[in-house]
């Protein structure tokens, strides 16, 4: 009964450090991801900053409108 016991621990621990293999996996590729986004969103928040800076110029033409060179 002892051995089985033994056994039946030897198995939870083994189940467990697969699982904890499976989540630090997952975690890596998490972070992975959110560092891609995070770079996506500064260069967003830098593009938006743009546009911003250039419709404060008036140097944004509307798609309806043409060019003054028209």
């Amino acid at each position: 009964s002892d051995n089985g016991a033994h056994m039946e621990n030897e198995e939870r621990l083994i189940q467990l450090e697969t699982k904890i293999s499976y989540l630090e996996n997952d975690l890596q590729e998490l972070n992975a991801i959110v560092i891609e986004q995070a770079k996506l969103i500064a260069k967003l928040a830098a593009d938006a900053e743009e546009f911003r800076r250039q419709s404060a110029a008036g140097e944004i033409v509307a798609a309806h409108e043409k060019p003054p060179h028209y």
